[in-house]
């Protein structure tokens, strides 16, 4: 029994000290613990947001490819419809009543598609020119119209989800005075 009495007051704590060596070797390897279960969690918070941005980068990048994909069957539906209203503008159509009234039906069926799909035309005759809506294919002289503003759709613009899908290509009116240096006739 004192054998034991010897052994247990090795561990016996100093009134200085407060605590025994092997309190001090768990005191030191629980804070060292805690500090790597620490960086473990901030590890994990960065890992678990990382993946969120990531998420959401790729599912914009989807929405994107999916969006020009659209972008690109609007276009080609547009120019479909330009060439039902060239063809409307033919007599020879106009005379065939049947041919003619089965086109107007399709062509209907093709704008209300248009319709669904948040594609809308916009009025550009008797506007200033706008370059991001509209793209000048020529000018002409105008008594109508002051310069500058557009005088005649050669092909309609559109708008889709409030952008431009395609702009309006447009005749714009240019001053009725000749050049300085030249003499009118």
């Amino acid at each position: 029994m004192e054998k034991r009495k010897r052994n247990s007051t090795k561990f016996k704590t100093t009134a200085e000290e407060g605590t025994t060596g092997v309190e001090l070797v768990e005191k030191t390897e629980v804070e060292d613990l805690k500090q790597a279960l620490k960086e473990k969690e901030d590890q994990l918070l960065r890992t678990l947001a990382e993946f969120d941005n990531y998420r959401k980068r790729i599912g914009k990048e989807s929405d994107d490819i999916g969006k020009a994909g659209k972008r690109e069957l609007l276009l080609g539906l547009l120019t479909i419809a330009d060439s039902f209203e060239r063809a409307f503008q033919s007599e020879a159509l106009k005379m065939d009543s049947p041919v003619y009234k089965g086109m107007v039906a399709i062509y209907k069926q093709l704008l209300q598609l248009l319709e669904q799909h948040q594609v809308l035309s916009f009025e550009s005759v008797g506007h200033p020119f706008d370059p991001s809506l509209h793209e000048a294919v020529g000018t002409e002289t105008s008594h109508r119209f002051q310069e500058g503003k557009v005088i005649k759709e050669v092909q309609k613009g559109y708008w889709w989800e409030g952008k431009v899908l395609r702009p309006a290509q447009v005749l714009v009116a240019k001053s009725h005075n000749p050049p300085s240096g030249e003499k009118m006739a």
